[in-house]
């Protein structure tokens, strides 16, 4: 996370998101976080993350077919 950010400025970029102000991509490119770290951050706060825009999701699925998780998951499945 974004460690700049004072605990005012990271809630309003909360409720920024959970009003539809902002997208998923945008409020994690402003706290500074990942897909998996901004989806566990609001389900912390059991804050609902869904995808507002085709750019969100592709950017979701290209950092996610490129993290070391998956690739040490397909790694122990047998799929590389």
């Amino acid at each position: 996370m974004n460690t700049n950010l004072s605990h005012e400025e990271v809630e309003q970029i909360v409720q920024a998101f959970q009003r539809e102000e902002i997208t998923s991509g945008k409020a994690r490119q402003k706290l500074g976080m990942s897909a998996i770290e901004f989806g566990k951050f609001m389900q912390e706060r059991n804050i609902p993350v869904y995808y507002t825009s085709q750019e969100d999701y592709d950017m979701d699925a290209r950092t996610l077919k490129h993290s070391p998780i998956r690739q040490e998951i397909r790694k122990r499945l047998g799929r590389t």
